[in-house]
């Protein structure tokens, strides 16, 4: 069987980073292998995830989704003209960013997200600290401590994610 290899790192703080690259395995991030990983960080801080922020391109949006789908998922998750952020180069836009509270309908959207790929950055917090990261097709990361860690690593045995923690 061939497992998710992760990247484990202990900072100074005693936290723990943990990063999946995607380039390093051969799967999709829509795989559901992939997405179960994701499901099972998201699950097991659950309860420690306050808000969330969420960078996208209107234009690849709109491609994968149609614009109407693509607007309706972004009100779902609390995009408002007051939250949004431009991100520019000279005179055009490159992305947008905003950012939302979790709230039970946004945390059930993201728990059963099927395409990983669809905005370009997404980061959930607990206050002001970072706990996942997913950057578009290139990692996945989490900033956890050591009982997040413990239980993050069961939620995946329990749910049959082969991860191998390097």
């Amino acid at each position: 069987m061939t497992h998710l290899r992760l990247k484990k790192k202990k900072n100074a703080d005693g936290h723990w980073t943990v990063i999946f690259h995607f380039a390093e395995h051969p799967w999709s991030p829509s795989n559901l292998v992939i997405r179960k990983l994701f499901y099972g960080v998201l699950q097991s801080l659950q309860d420690v995830i306050t808000h969330f922020e969420v960078e996208y391109s209107d234009y690849l949006l709109a491609q994968k989704m149609g614009l109407e789908k693509s607007v309706d998922c972004l009100l779902r998750l609390g995009a408002t003209k007051e939250n949004i952020i431009e991100k520019k180069e000279g005179n055009a836009v490159i992305s947008r960013l905003f950012k939302a509270p979790m709230t039970e309908d946004r945390f059930h959207f993201f728990d059963n997200w099927l395409d990983l790929e669809q905005f370009s950055n997404v980061r959930f917090f607990n206050d002001n600290q970072l706990k996942i990261e997913i950057f578009y097709t290139d990692y996945i990361k989490m900033e956890l401590n050591e009982a997040e860690l413990q239980g993050v690593t069961e939620k995946w045995k329990s749910t049959h994610v082969p991860v191998q923690l390097i």
